[in-house]
């Protein structure tokens, strides 16, 4: 090939591909969206909201739950929950 049109190649090259890197990353994160609409009750990990047992090991059961989901909410229901 002529050097000519090899530099127009490389030049083209160096263009397309940061969009391909972009393009492939808008992919990936379109694929695995992450569950905000995952709920996850303190009750269902042991919590008590009576305003006298204490919940921290229940409470971090249902945070670290939903980390592990890839994110999501913590639901409170009405109580007082006592934590430290």
């Amino acid at each position: 090939m002529p050097a000519c049109i090899m530099r127009f190649m490389n030049k083209r090259w160096l263009l397309l591909a940061p969009v391909s890197i972009a393009l492939a990353t808008a992919l990936a994160m379109a694929a695995s969206p992450a569950p905000a609409d995952a709920t996850f009750d303190v009750k269902q990990y042991g919590a008590v909201g009576d305003g006298t047992t204490m919940n921290t090991a229940a409470l971090q059961k249902a945070i670290d739950a939903a980390a592990a989901a890839g994110g999501g909410t913590v639901v409170f229901p009405a109580g007082r929950y006592l934590s430290g």
